[in-house]
């Protein structure tokens, strides 16, 4: 019962974080400091279908399996207490 729910908060904490990296998005733009003429640079990064995009989406799918596992888990051991044994 206790890693029912332990494995049901860490689905919920790793499905959760992934939603918000993917809908806060990448960033896409970075200031470096002044260089020796006191001038800044801009950089503008365009993030395409890269490995860091990827794996927010296979994080997020796994927090959901991790999350329907855990549920599961929890539903069979709750139904599994109150029964009689044959």
């Amino acid at each position: 019962m206790k890693l029912a729910i332990t494995q049901m908060a860490l689905g919920v904490l790793v499905t959760v974080s992934a939603f918000i990296v993917i809908t806060k998005g990448f960033p896409t733009q970075f200031t470096l400091p002044a260089d020796g003429n006191g001038t800044m640079t801009v950089v503008e990064v365009y993030p395409h279908l890269t490995i860091a995009n990827v794996s927010v989406w296979l994080a997020l799918a796994f927090g959901l399996a991790v999350l329907g596992c855990g549920i599961a888990q929890f539903l069979k051991a709750r139904g599994l207490k109150g029964a009689k044994p044959l």
